[in-house]
C-alpha cells in the first residue's frame, strides 16, 4: 500500500511541446517502445508508448524534485511539464490521455546540482499548487545502511510508470550509494 501511495506522487517529465491540451484532457505525443528500439514482439511492454524523458516526484505545495541532469537550466525548466497519471492502472487504459488538471508547467528552477561523481538533483516550482496528490517526504538527516531494501518508481526508457522492487543497497560512499535497482534511462529523477 505504501508503494502504491508513493506512486501517486511521482510524475513523468515531458517536453511541453509534446503535449496537446484539449478542453478537458491533454494528449501526450508518443512512439511505441518495441518498434522504436527494434525489439522482438515478445519483449515486455513492446506496445506501450514512450513519452517521458525523465521521472520526478512531488514534495509539497508547488515543488518537485528530479535529477539535476534532467532539468539543467531555467530554460529547460520552462520547456518541461510534470505529468501525473502517465500510467496504466487498468487493462485497456490509454496512458497518453490525462486530465488537464494533472499537467503542471515548470516555472522556476530553484536549485540544480550535478556532480560527476555524486549528487545529481534539481528542485523546481510549478505554475500552481498541486491538488489530489500527497507530498513525499525527503529525508534530511541520517544515512541509508548497506543492505537496506529499496524500490524505485519512475518511467524507464520513457514508458508509463513502473515500480521495481526487490533491490538493496550494495555499497555506500560519501555522497551516494550503489544498489541493484532495475532501472533504465528515463528513471533519472525517480522516487
Amino acid at each position: 500500500k505504501k508503494v502504491l501511495q508513493a506512486a501517486q506522487s511521482t510524475v513523468a517529465l515531458i517536453k511541453t511541446r509534446d503535449i496537446t491540451k484539449g478542453e478537458k484532457d491533454s494528449v501526450l505525443e508518443s512512439k511505441a517502445f518495441g518498434s522504436s528500439y527494434g525489439l522482438c514482439k515478445t519483449e515486455p511492454y513492446y506496445d506501450q508508448p514512450l513519452a517521458a524523458f525523465c521521472s520526478g516526484f512531488y514534495v509539497g505545495d508547488d515543488t518537485f524534485v528530479t535529477a539535476g541532469h534532467c532539468i539543467v537550466s531555467q530554460s529547460s525548466c520552462e520547456s518541461t511539464s510534470f505529468v501525473f497519471g502517465f500510467s496504466i492502472d487498468k487493462q485497456g487504459q490509454d496512458p497518453t490521455t490525462v486530465p488537464n488538471s494533472e499537467v503542471y508547467q515548470c516555472k522556476t528552477l530553484v536549485k540544480q546540482f550535478k556532480d560527476t561523481f555524486g549528487a545529481d538533483y534539481a528542485v523546481m516550482k510549478v505554475d500552481r499548487k498541486v491538488k489530489n496528490h500527497k507530498a513525499l517526504k525527503v529525508r534530511r538527516s541520517g544515512r541509508i545502511q548497506k543492505g537496506a531494501e529499496l524500490y524505485v518508481i519512475g518511467h524507464p526508457a520513457g514508458l508509463p510508470k513502473k515500480v521495481a522492487g526487490n533491490a538493496s543497497v550494495r555499497e555506500i560512499s560519501n555522497e551516494h550509494f550503489n544498489a541493484n535497482l532495475d532501472t533504465y534511462g528515463g528513471n533519472s529523477g525517480s522516487a
